[in-house]
C-alpha cells in the first residue's frame, strides 16, 4: 500500500472544561478537573489534522465497509489537564495483510499519535485498525480467542466495573461521546445501521469507552493511584445495554524514580456472551500507598 512511513497531516485540540465534564460522564467516571486518561484517546482522534472519515479513505476503506479498532495503548508522560493546547502529530508505523476466520483478508494498520503540550511530550497513543478488504456484512465482527492464566497472583476486584455496582452501557452517553470524539460512525448511534452493516441488533458502543471502563476498573483498586499505561486489545464487540463485568489480577511491583509501580493485567466480559476486552495497566501508586 506503501503508506508505512506516511506522516498525518498535524494538527491541535483541547479540552474545555464543560467537555472535560462531559467526557467523564460519558467514560462513567466521577467529573473532575484532571481529565480522564483515556482522553489522550479522543484529544488525539480529534487533534490529528483529519478527519475520521478521510484517516480510513487514506487506507482505502470507507466507515460503511466496516473498519475496526483491534488494539489501543495510551501511555501517559504528564498527567492531562484541562483547558490546555496539545499539538498532535501522527504516523502510518506499518500495514500488514492478515486473514481472519470472521472477516477474510483484512489489513492490520498501525498508526502512532504523539501529543505535545507547550512543546514537551504529554501523551502517546498507538491505534491499530483492522482494514477489511472484502467485507462480509453479518458476522463481520473482530473476536480473538485467548486463554488466560492467573494462578498465584493478587487479584482485583471483580465484578461490573470492579467497584460493587452494575454499569450498563448508556446509548445516550455513547451520543455524547461520538461528539466528542468527532466520530461518524453511524453504528455507534443507530441500530438500522448496525444491522445494515451486520454487524449487531443494536448500537455498539465505542472502543474508547470500553477501554475507559478497564482504566475506570483499576483506579477503582488502587485510589488515588495513577495510570500512566494502558494496553489493550478489543475481542469482541460491546452494545448498547450490556453489562460489562471486569477483572484482573497484579503482575509485578517495582521501585521506579523512588515511586511504586503497580503493574496489572485486565480483562472485560459481556455475562453469558464474550470476553470483550484483555490488555494491561501500568499505575504509580501514592506515596503512603504501603499494600
Amino acid at each position: 500500500m506503501g503508506l508505512a512511513g506516511y506522516r498525518l497531516p498535524p494538527g491541535s485540540a483541547r479540552l474545555e472544561p464543560y467537555q472535560n465534564w462531559l467526557l467523564h460522564d460519558a467514560f462513567y467516571s466521577p467529573p473532575g478537573p484532571e481529565p480522564h486518561p483515556v482522553a489522550a484517546f479522543v484529544l488525539a482522534n480529534r487533534g490529528i489534522g483529519i478527519s475520521l472519515a478521510d484517516l480510513f479513505r487514506l487506507f482505502g476503506s470507507e466507515i460503511d465497509d466496516g473498519p475496526l479498532l483491534a488494539e489501543s495503548s495510551i501511555e501517559l508522560h504528564r498527567p492531562l489537564a484541562e483547558d490546555a493546547d496539545y499539538e498532535v502529530r501522527g504516523v502510518v508505523e506499518s500495514v500488514e495483510r492478515r486473514r481472519s476466520r470472521r472477516i477474510g483478508p483484512f489489513d492490520r494498520i498501525t498508526c502512532r499519535f504523539d501529543l505535545f503540550q507547550d512543546g514537551a511530550p504529554a501523551a502517546t497513543v498507538t491505534n491499530v485498525f483492522a482494514i477489511p478488504r472484502e467485507p462480509k456484512g453479518r458476522g463481520a465482527v473482530w473476536t480473538e480467542e485467548r486463554g488466560t492464566s492467573d494462578e498465584g497472583r493478587q487479584h482485583l476486584k471483580s465484578g461490573p466495573e470492579a467497584s460493587g455496582g452494575e454499569i450498563r452501557v448508556d446509548p445516550a452517553r455513547m451520543k455524547t461521546l461520538a461528539l466528542l470524539l468527532a466520530d461518524p460512525n453511524p453504528i455507534h448511534l443507530d441500530a438500522a445501521a448496525a444491522r445494515r452493516l451486520g454487524v449487531a441488533d443494536r448500537p455498539v458502543n465505542q472502543g474508547p469507552s470500553t477501554m475507559a471502563k478497564a482504566a475506570n476498573m483499576v483506579l477503582a483498586a488502587f485510589p488515588g493511584a495513577r495510570l500512566v499505561s494502558l494496553r489493550t486489545r478489543l475481542l469482541g464487540l460491546v452494545l448498547a445495554g450490556d453489562s460489562v463485568e471486569g477483572g484482573g489480577s497484579v503482575v509485578d511491583r517495582e521501585i521506579l524514580d523512588g515511586q511504586e509501580r503497580v503493574r496489572c493485567q485486565v480483562h472485560l466480559d459481556v455475562p453469558g456472551r464474550d470476553r470483550v476486552l484483555e490488555g494491561e495497566a501500568v499505575l504509580v501508586l501514592p506515596a503512603s500507598d504501603h499494600r
